[in-house]
């Protein structure tokens, strides 16, 4: 069963213009492992700006919650995949995309046994 769907999309000059003015917003948004990924990544703004709205995204799909409880890891094709820590019962699917000037994610949250193919 759908719980929710969540939409975000964000300027990626703002996310860069943020961490220029404070780069410790890094650290009190995304997790280590989350900075590592950014970090093979070359910390690309956009890359930041798409994982931003995705935990975002997350919360809209849920209704509540904080930005920094929301895990995004990466499958070995490259595929985003999110953790809700306190909603391990729900199960969140990603999508993240770029253009020149926004990122956007949408993230559906599902409870259940789903066949997504």
């Amino acid at each position: 069963m759908i719980i929710g769907n969540g939409i975000d999309i964000i300027e990626i000059k703002r996310i860069e213009a943020a961490l220029k003015r404070r780069p410790q917003l890094l650290f009190r948004v995304f997790t280590d492992a989350e900075r590592v990924f950014f970090k093979s990544r070359q910390n690309s703004p956009r890359t930041i700006a798409g994982c931003f709205a995705a935990k975002e995204a997350a919360i809209k799909a849920v209704g509540s919650g904080f930005i920094k409880d929301v895990h995004l890891s990466w499958t070995k094709n490259g595929q985003p995949k999110l953790t809700f820590l306190g909603k391990e019962d729900i199960e969140f699917y990603v999508s993240i995309s770029h253009s020149k000037d926004y990122a956007v994610a949408s993230v559906i949250a599902w409870r259940g046994e789903c066949e997504i193919s």
